[in-house]
């Protein structure tokens, strides 16, 4: 940690916040804890998203005059994808910087909320008791909205799937 922390120009302990984290006392009495800086490296991603060398290249490609569609054309990807990529991290001087763009995905694929099945008993008890029968995922989904008809919030996505 100490060798990163000298080659970014960074002190040793704050080194170690990003490694470990840390609490902050504030003057008020309230605390916050400032959670560790995730390893965007160690993450396994699926192939279907943008690699890391992908955000590279398009970088070099876009900075070299390429359009969404040439690049798709290079990396053998489809233009929507690279014209979204471009679109959404594209900073004020028209530059697409990779890095940033690497960081912004990675917070996007994390998941901010709790599963429905942990924070609903009630939905929860009725699709434990859907597996114990031997329904698949379509019957258990319209059951449910049959159950609760006035609740789309005790629904699942695959109800649409018959």
């Amino acid at each position: 940690m100490s060798a990163a922390a000298r080659e970014v120009g960074a002190s040793r302990p704050a080194a170690n916040i990003w490694k470990n984290g840390t609490t902050v006392r504030r003057k008020d009495g309230t605390v916050k804890v400032v959670s560790p800086l995730e390893p965007l490296s160690v993450r396994v991603i699926s192939p279907r998203f943008l690699s890391e060398e992908e955000w590279y290249q398009i970088a070099d490609l876009a900075s070299c005059g390429m359009g969404p569609t040439a690049i798709a054309t290079v990396l053998e990807r489809a233009p929507l994808t690279i014209s979204r990529e471009l679109r959404r991290n594209l900073h004020s001087p028209g530059q697409y910087r990779p890095f940033h763009a690497y960081a912004t995905a990675a917070s996007r694929r994390r998941r901010p909320r709790p599963l429905k099945l942990t924070t609903d008993q009630v939905l929860r008890s009725y699709v434990v008791a859907s597996v114990k029968e031997p329904w698949g995922p379509q019957r258990t989904s319209r059951a449910l909205r049959r159950a609760h008809p006035q609740e789309p919030a005790r629904r699942f996505a695959t109800e649409t799937i018959y």
